[in-house]
């Protein structure tokens, strides 16, 4: 008996995940959607080994032609995790999401590119009005219950350009955030080829408390109102504006 005892374990397990990979979508898009209410699918088919979702929106942005696909080979490495592929505009994005075995869900090889204005309207009530493509390339991207999310990795926005409250050409603005070691993300903030050149760092906790340090100079004549909101919280010395700022970014 014991050979038959010895099998009964991993047999039922895999007996337990072939019923849970075979459950229909749409039946597990309804369980999603009440857990996260951000997230919104419609047109599911398939089920949760393979399948796909005529349009998905998160945070209220369009992603069409959802698709994902069960990557078994990830359990190996303590996960449950899918790739999943889309299309925002027509732009390409894809990412790999999974839970580990505690149960935190993460993002990792996430790769796209954004209209910025989008992420503002979405995700801020200040009155901005910006310009520009945000691309990404996140190695990692974690979500601590309740607080922001940690990401790692690349972000550019380019052309960059603020239109509302003030006008300001900023070229080519990139970040590479990374863990510093204390629980933070962040790293260098370069902004190149615009009116303000920024060679700066900017770090981030999970609990929304920032910090910003930077040098700014001017590339030719700035415009009046960027020169006077820089001297109300810069430094200026030798040609360049000296800025150091903290504070708390409000949680969702």
């Amino acid at each position: 008996m014991k050979p038959a005892w010895r099998w009964l374990l991993p047999g039922a397990a895999a007996y337990l995940l072939f019923l849970v990979l075979n459950t229909p979508a749409a039946w597990l898009a309804g369980r999603v959607q009440s857990r996260l209410p951000a997230v919104q699918l419609a047109g599911v088919q398939g089920s949760a080994f393979a399948g796909t979702a005529a349009v998905a929106r998160v945070q209220g942005v369009r992603i069409d032609g959802l698709r994902w696909r069960w990557r078994p080979l990830a359990l190996f490495a303590g996960r449950l995790e899918v790739a999943l592929e889309g299309r925002y505009r027509d732009r390409p994005l894809r990412s790999l999401a999974g839970l580990r075995l505690g149960g935190q869900p993460y993002l990792r090889d996430t790769r796209g590119r954004l209209d910025v204005q989008d992420l503002v309207v979405r995700l801020s009530r200040a009155p901005l009005e910006l310009g520009g493509d945000l691309e990404f390339a996140l190695a990692q991207v974690d979500f601590p219950p309740g607080g922001l999310p940690l990401v790692e990795g690349r972000l550019a926005w380019s052309p960059a350009r603020v239109a509302q409250p003030l006008q300001l050409e900023l070229g080519q603005v990139a970040w590479q955030p990374a863990p510093d070691g204390d629980g933070r993300r962040g790293g260098p903030l370069t902004a190149r080829g615009g009116q303000l050149q920024v060679e700066g760092e900017l770090f981030y906790a999970a609990q929304g408390d920032y910090s910003l340090e930077g040098r700014l100079r001017a590339s030719g004549t700035l415009p009046d109102a960027v020169a006077r909101a820089l001297q109300t919280f810069a430094e200026y010395r030798d040609g360049t504006w000296h800025l150091e700022l903290s504070g708390k970014i409000p949680l969702p």
